[in-house]
């Protein structure tokens, strides 16, 4: 059975996510799709990390994981896909996966083959979800090791001004 989630900053009030999930379908049919959330602050991949790294083991085994946060519309922009811990994680290679994970480098992981075509990221998006269960990947994508890293941002603790600075990746609604 393939397994799919999204997490996204696309918010609901749009029919974006709708669009998504109904191409999704199309292109999967029977796929089981869960939504992580939508409610992602804008553009804010460090709390899109921090929550997919935290609920990801809730989901089986080879489970693709959708990261639409700060997803670009440009069409020379090819999404990674990345396989760690025996479940998928496909998305852009805009820092979050060095977010995720603590090596990035001893991932395995592939991009999506430059072609002709002018499809736009979105669309990328959903044909290698398509060859990763058709078992296609190989044919269409080449190996991508190179993976932007960003900063962790940590708590700092100043003894002189008796102070904590740091930033605030996400806070439950409970």
């Amino acid at each position: 059975m393939k397994t799919v989630t999204l997490i996204s900053d696309w918010k609901l009030k749009d029919p974006y996510v709708a669009m998504f999930k109904a191409k999704l379908a199309s292109m999967l049919p029977g796929a089981q799709q869960y939504d992580i959330t939508h409610a992602i602050d804008l553009f804010n991949i460090e709390q899109t990390a921090f929550i997919l790294k935290n609920s990801y083991k809730a989901f089986p085994a080879h489970t693709l994981h959708i990261i639409l946060t700060d997803a670009p519309m440009a069409n020379n922009v090819f999404p990674v896909l990345v396989e760690y811990d025996k479940h998928y994680f496909l998305g852009e290679d805009n820092g979050i996966f060095s977010m995720m994970f603590d090596i990035p480098e001893q991932l395995r992981a592939c991009q999506y083959h430059p072609t002709i075509d002018n499809s736009g990221y979105v669309d990328k998006l959903l044909e290698m979800a398509r060859w990763l269960f058709t078992d296609q990947l190989q044919d269409h994508t080449s190996p991508y090791s190179s993976f932007k890293l960003s900063l962790k941002r940590t708590a700092l603790y100043e003894p002189q001004l008796n102070k904590i600075t740091g930033r605030v990746a996400y806070i439950d609604a409970v």
